[in-house]
């Protein structure tokens, strides 16, 4: 998972985002900082970019971002 939204879950601290946080720290899921220009929110936009390096679908919650990975077909 890209590294702002790690960072955004720690923040966030709430039960809804406790279980994504903990997945974070298993083996099967990496934590990549990722270098990318801002097209949205820098979670959203860096997911986009590690789904498209990893060529892997995304999951996202904003419609502007969702937008952007449907013309990215991710």
């Amino acid at each position: 998972m890209p590294k702002a939204v790690f960072t955004e879950l720690e923040v966030k601290k709430d039960e809804e985002n406790h279980d994504v946080e903990t997945l974070g720290g298993k083996s099967f899921i990496g934590v990549e900082e990722v270098v990318i220009a801002t097209l949205t929110h820098t979670g959203e936009a860096e997911a986009i970019t590690l789904a498209k390096k990893l060529n892997c679908w995304v999951v996202l919650d904003e419609s502007k971002a969702r937008g952007i990975a449907m013309r990215e077909r991710l």
